[in-house]
Formats: structure tokens, sequence, C-alpha cells
């Protein structure tokens, strides 16, 4: 246990999140631990440092919290991590994670063993989530709670988007992470404004929100169906330079 921690810190510790308080859950092994002081999984300058992304203790719990509210909940995320880990706490149903980092899946894996986490229900794909996910999707997985937080760059987030919605039944939990970059932050924007859509909670890093699903349709209407869209298009010129676009 302690020596993945050492080989972590050895190769550069980055700076950590604060300690969340010491929780109780019912489930083995030292779920304490992964929320008070979370594994390194990260590095962004070829391992000079290394930090635990973008979940700190108490977003961990929250998002714990968000799964165990179903029974045995069925999840997919986009992007890999201390998540993961939170995830598969949560729930003893299926995890699926895209993340196109074989690397980065084999220090979750050897995170989940220091820290007492099965793996026997997660399914890592190593590949772009562009890809994934409509083969999910057209095959009739269907989730309980999706996790946005791979690919932030337009217009990854919106084609997880398109895809998870579709395997979200009604009353299926979605969460957006990195609601501070734009791209993340235009289809918050657009959803808590949506029919069909409710706001339910945010991480307390206020940089996560959760929704709920609350239809059967597997798909968003037009854009005048959109009152974000119709809102944001109201009284807009016709002209190149006003689109932003130049003259």
């Amino acid at each position: 246990m302690a020596d993945f921690r050492r080989w972590r810190r050895k190769v550069g510790g980055g700076p950590r999140q604060e300690a969340a308080p010491e929780v109780d859950m019912p489930t083995g092994g030292d779920l304490n631990r992964l929320f008070s002081d979370p594994p390194l999984l990260h590095t962004w300058d070829e391992g000079q440092t290394w930090n635990t992304g973008g979940f700190s203790g108490p977003d961990l719990r929250w998002l714990a919290d968000l799964c165990g509210a179903y029974p045995a909940a069925a999840v997919a995320e986009t992007g890999a991590g201390c998540s993961t880990l939170a995830f598969l706490w949560a729930t003893t149903g299926p995890v699926v994670t895209i993340a196109p980092d074989a690397e980065l899946r084999g220090r979750i894996e050897a995170a989940a063993s220091e820290y007492g986490v099965s793996l026997s229900s997660w399914t890592f794909l190593d590949e772009r989530s562009e890809l994934a996910l409509p083969r999910l999707a057209d095959g009739g997985h269907r989730v309980d709670v999706a996790l946005i937080d791979g690919g932030h760059g337009w217009p990854t987030p919106f084609v997880d988007f398109c895809y998870l919605n579709r395997m979200l039944g009604n009353g299926g939990t979605l969460i957006l992470d990195d609601l501070q970059l734009h791209s993340v932050g235009e289809l918050a924007r657009l959803l808590v404004h949506q029919w069909g859509w409710e706001r339910v909670s945010d991480a307390p890093s206020q940089k996560t929100i959760s929704l709920r699903k609350v239809s059967d349709e597997p798909f968003l209407p037009d854009w005048g169906g959109q009152p974000y869209i119709v809102e944001r298009s109201s009284g807009q010129k016709t002209g190149y330079e006003n689109y932003g676009l130049g003259s």
C-alpha cells in the first residue's frame, strides 16, 4: 500500500487538494482514505509533477453520493482517474471508462489495489470517446450515471452528450465537469434551460454540476425547442460581421 504512494512522490508530487472530513459508507476497505488522501494519478508535464486531477476529496464524496442513489448503478464516464475509483466504490454495477491513455489505466489499477477497490465490474476502453460512445449507444448500452470529463475542446463534450443522452433513461444523472471552460459551460447553460432536464446539485469545488434527465427522449429537439438557443439567437442580425467572423 505504501509502495505506490512512495513511487508516486518519487516521480514528483504535485500540490494536493485539501483533505475531506471523515465519512462513513457501508463498504469494505479504506474509503475514508480515498476521500482524504486520493492518489496522484495525473501529470501534465511529462512526470515532473503529479496531481489528483480535477476532483478533490469532497468532490469525490459528492460523486459517490450521486452514484449511490441508484441500486447497483450502471456508470459511463469519459475521462478517467480518481472519479473512476469513486464510482467503483459506490456501485456494484458496471462502470465503463473511456480514455485513450493506457498508462493512466495502469496507474488506476495500481491505485485500486492500494486502496482496496475492486475492478471486477470495470471496463476500460482505450480509445477516443467519439469512437467508443456511438458503438455503445448503437449496441443498446444503458446507464444510470454519466460523467463528461474527457476531451474538453469543441465539439467533444457535445458529441459525448449526444450519445450519453441516448444511453441515459428517465431519472438518470448527467455530470459535467470543468464548467470554467467555455465548451463545457455552454453545454451546461443549454441544459439548465432545457425542458426534460433538472439541475440537481453542484460539486463543492463549484466547477462541476449534476443534472437529472426527466424524459425518455434520446435526443434534444431542434433549435426551436431549445430555450437557450432561441434566447441567444433573438435579435441576431445577418451578415458575417455580426457573427464574429469578420467582414
